[in-house]
């Protein structure tokens, strides 16, 4: 619960244009992943931890729902590069 609250804090307020880049890069970096997503196979079954917070950090992957029931998806952002 602490650590929740410290990695709030620790987020960006708005993406400069550097992590712009970068969240494209994100994207471009785990496209198979989440185009397997985008087909509707949850991320929690595709992605390791450490690839799903890094994504999530970058907003790339949301979560959806609380405890057991959290799904993640796939932001609109990252889905218009996907799908461009």
């Amino acid at each position: 619960y602490i650590v929740h609250k410290v990695v709030d804090r620790l987020k960006p307020e708005k993406p400069s244009n550097f992590e712009e880049q970068s969240f494209t890069n994100q994207v471009n970096y785990h496209e198979k992943e989440l185009r397997r997503i985008l087909k509707g196979t949850s991320a929690s079954k595709i992605l390791n931890l450490s690839e799903r917070h890094r994504l999530q950090r970058y907003g790339v992957l949301i979560r959806k729902g609380r405890g057991k029931y959290v799904r993640w998806m796939v932001s609109e952002r990252a889905r218009d590069i996907l799908e461009a």
